[in-house]
């Protein structure tokens, strides 16, 4: 009993002292290899080394693409929820990072972005957001106020359905 209990603190001994230190900003995931946190970049993440910060609204993904030789602020090529890419990362020698913008009023994005693209709006029955498109309005066909709730149910109102029911009000008023 008592050589178990040795056995199993020099084990823990060991693991403690071959723990793996890494730079700020950065982990391990085997022990063996440090990398830099997503929203980070570096070209070494050991002890001692620095990773960057991504600028602000835009991320990274961990491992080996955004840790490395010849890696550098490319490696930050995605825009976090709420922002769309105008402009993609590039990698080439001093590199840059994405280029994002927030979404308009009532829309987002459903993950991070790397291509450049659009947010959409949180009413389904609104119109696409576009470069010439960029507040959220009720499509052709639909009227009303595009709900301004995630998840929220569609207040774009179909036209069909505007007519039927002034159809509705207009016999009721025939029949008085």
């Amino acid at each position: 009993m008592n050589k178990l209990l040795l056995l199993t603190i020099f084990l823990g001994i060991v693991g403690y002292c071959t723990a793996l230190d890494c730079a700020t900003g950065a982990s391990t995931q085997d022990n063996i290899t440090c990398y830099c946190a997503h929203g980070y970049y570096g070209t070494d993440a050991s002890k001692g080394q620095t990773c960057q910060r991504c600028p602000d609204n835009s991320t990274s993904t961990s491992g080996s693409a955004n840790t490395g030789p010849g890696i550098n602020i490319g490696a930050c090529n995605q825009c976090v929820n709420g922002y769309y890419v105008t402009a993609v990362a590039n990698t080439a020698s001093s590199g840059t990072a994405v280029q994002c913008q927030q979404c308009p009023a009532n829309s987002t994005t459903s993950s991070a972005m790397s291509t450049v693209g659009f947010c959409t709006c949180y009413d389904p029955n609104a119109a696409p957001l576009s470069s010439s498109v960029t507040t959220c309005a009720c499509k052709s066909g639909y009227k009303g106020t595009p709900t301004t709730t995630a998840g929220s149910a569609s207040t774009c109102v179909a036209n069909s359905v505007i007519l039927s029911i002034f159809a509705a009000l207009l016999s009721l008023v025939f029949l008085f």
